[in-house]
């Protein structure tokens, strides 16, 4: 039993949040299968944008241990491209429904994923790769690692957003800290739902330049303590950054961070919090969502 399936889906309904954000509903029966047993948090689904022609036999490729090699080794333009996105609300049920919400990388900077949203009609079919919600490791695609009782702080851009909201609105009641949301325009404030002692601001960009807000407010919140020493932290290179937290680190007291987006801006912060603040970094989630200039085919 693979912990990874590939899912045939058709779209249901198309929805414009905002400006920026597009909401996809897929259905369909395979989706019986889909998840975790819990909450799926920030649970990843690979979309697996459609190229010209039939494109590759999932079912048959995902029986091999080395599928994305395979994968990869095929005509990017019958293939088609794989983007990794949130599964932002699953519905189980006699018909299983699955929304994905689709930030608008239009103009110059669009890629295959949000092209293909921005003309997605109801209809049309593609496959998503997800997690066997019977399988023990389908959880090994969810990066939350905070424990109860642990003070958290999750901050993140525009590419964060789905996967900020299905986490704060999971959250236990009990659960106090701090959300901060980096979006383009005061268009792109979403409605979210999070327990009294959570604190959620929503920052428009609004020209400003990437990140700078972010990284702001993320310095407000959590100051050094004046005993602190800086702590060296190499994360130089252009890699993209991700490092998840260790469940076990909860038991030291410090507070669980989890910080996503575009990957420079993530570095910044993860500088700032285990270089300067002095935070465990085993109690902090980092993920490099995208990086400037780069199309991800991942």
């Amino acid at each position: 039993m693979s912990a990874m399936l590939p899912f045939d889906v058709e779209v249901r309904e198309v929805n414009r949040l905002s400006e920026n954000f597009v909401r996809i509903t897929f259905c369909g029966a395979e989706l019986d299968r889909f998840g975790v047993h819990g909450p799926t948090y920030d649970l990843r689904v690979k979309v697996m944008v459609p190229g010209v022609g039939p494109g590759p036999d999932y079912k048959q490729l995902l029986q091999s241990p080395t599928w994305y090699s395979e994968w990869k080794q095929l005509d990017p333009d019958t293939r088609g491209y794989m983007r990794t996105y949130t599964a932002r609300e699953y519905r189980a049920g006699a018909d299983p429904q699955l929304d994905v919400d689709f930030v608008m990388h239009l103009g110059d900077s669009a890629g295959p994923a949000s092209a293909w949203a921005s003309q997605a009609a109801v209809g049309d079919r593609l496959t998503l790769i997800g997690a066997h919600r019977d399988h023990p490791a389908g959880r090994a695609a969810i990066e939350w690692r905070a424990q109860p009782g642990q003070r958290v702080l999750i901050a993140g851009d525009e590419t964060a957003v789905p996967a900020i909201c299905a986490i704060v609105e999971t959250l236990a009641p009990d659960t106090v800290g701090d959300v901060v949301v980096e979006v383009p325009s005061a268009d792109d404030i979403q409605t979210l739902r999070a327990p009294a002692g959570v604190g959620v601001r929503w920052l428009a960009r609004d020209g400003a330049a990437h990140g700078s807000l972010l990284s702001g407010a993320v310095r407000k919140i959590v100051r050094p303590a004046a005993a602190d020493a800086p702590v060296q932290v190499d994360d130089e290179g252009d890699e993209m950054l991700w490092e998840s937290a260790e469940v076990d680190a909860a038991a030291t007291g410090t507070p669980y961070a989890w910080i996503a987006g575009e990957s420079s801006s993530v570095k910044a912060i993860r500088r700032y919090l285990v270089g300067e603040c002095g935070w465990d970094r085993k109690s902090v989630s980092f993920m490099g969502y995208w990086r400037r200039g780069h199309s991800e085919s991942i």
